[in-house]
């Protein structure tokens, strides 16, 4: 499991370090620097497997899964030093890999690295360069009925397709063909193991209504799909252009879960996208029964409503809170082109302390203006 992330140079960070856990939460205002983290980790994932660089001697800036545009928009604004570095520790082999980006200067995709003896340790062992995993960013697939069959369209596709998670029916498709069961038993939500009921109880549970989703094959090379919804005792199947538009934004987090293997890696970015706080509060519970279980989650989210399903997790002991990392990034009072962080504490009983300004505290300011006598 990745550890610790450590960025020197890199975008808003003269030199910051991330604890990672099991789940790891990173909150902040727009622009304050929450995507650099991920945005790091998706670099080496990318420069490592897009076949036009080797992250032995170049990283590649502009690829599927980030565009950083140039070397030089990704060094730290103030710096005199030209060279960038990433490191990553993972636990599993108790060393860092260390990736220097050198002489990040010039207005170009590419740029040479210096890269520690033991990548390919870590390309062998670390989750980040694993084929299971997942990444999603917050724009994920809009509705559809039809989807392509073929799960791996580029290199650096996850198991269940691209950032936008388009191959997501596809790959619910497969379990639903070869009776697949989930891997972690926690995730057992319909009385049995099967992915395919697991992922249409748990998009029941986060929606708030019984839904389960229909997959047919509808020619060799596209999947069609659809929901039986029961409204008041009533089956009806519906296409997904006429259900909540929450649901294509959950679907593939869902699905990337109960099709999860232990030790593997989910990076998500705004997974509270498009749905109701009620749903929000209890993403967060399954990331957190996910986290505790064997697949480590990092998320970057705006929403109090998922940090509140994470401590309700804690409170209720679906989650250890030694396993829970929380971040709170923001910009320098006195010089805002630099960027810090402050990891916060989650307490056995759910609770938080020593709120910094800024960190989800915009409801108690507006309650305090409403009541606010004039």
């Amino acid at each position: 499991m990745l550890s610790y992330l450590t960025l020197k140079n890199f975008k808003c960070f003269e030199e910051q370090s991330f604890a990672l856990g099991n789940i790891t939460l990173v909150a902040g205002a727009n622009g304050a620097g929450k995507s650099t983290l991920i945005q790091a980790l998706m670099l080496l994932r990318q420069s490592d497997l897009d076949r036009r660089t080797l992250l032995s001697e170049k990283v590649q800036l502009r690829g599927s899964l980030v565009d950083l545009r140039s070397a030089d928009a990704i060094r730290y604004f103030e710096s005199e030093d030209t060279d960038i570095t990433i490191s990553i520790e993972d636990d599993t082999i108790n060393d860092a890999l260390n990736v220097t980006i050198i002489d990040a200067v010039k207005n170009e995709d590419t740029c040479k690295t210096e890269v520690s003896d033991n990548l390919s340790e870590f390309e062998e062992k670390c989750s980040l360069f694993s084929k299971d995993l997942v990444y999603l960013a917050p724009d994920r697939v809009s509705p559809s009925e039809v989807h392509g069959s073929n799960l791996f369209t580029d290199q650096t596709d996850s198991r269940i397709g691209d950032k936008y998670g388009k191959m997501a029916a596809s790959r619910l498709y497969r379990a639903l063909s070869e009776d697949e069961k989930v891997q972690i038993p926690e995730f057992n939500k319909a009385g049995d193991m099967r992915v395919t009921s697991n992922v249409s109880a748990w998009m029941s549970y986060i929606m708030d209504f019984e839904q389960t989703v229909k997959l047919t094959e509808q020619d060799k090379e596209h999947i069609k799909m659809t929901y039986s919804v029961n409204a008041n005792g009533v089956e009806a199947e519906v296409s997904p252009y006429n259900m909540p538009f929450g649901n294509s934004s959950v679907f593939p987090i869902v699905v990337a879960l109960m099709t999860a293997p232990k030790d593997s890696l989910i990076v998500i970015e705004n997974p509270e996208a498009h749905i109701h706080p009620k749903a929000q509060t209890k993403m967060g519970e399954l990331l957190s029964i996910a986290a505790e279980n064997g697949v480590q989650i990092i998320i970057e989210t705006h929403s109090d409503h998922l940090l509140n399903g994470i401590r309700i997790a804690v409170k209720k002991q679906q989650i250890d809170e030694n396993n829970v990392e929380v971040h709170f990034v923001y910009a320098d009072q006195q010089n805002p082109l630099l960027h810090h962080t402050e990891r916060m504490q989650i307490h056995d009983d759910g609770s938080m302390e020593n709120w910094p300004v800024g960190f989800f505290d915009e409801w108690e300011d507006s309650l305090r203006i409403l009541t606010m006598e004039e």
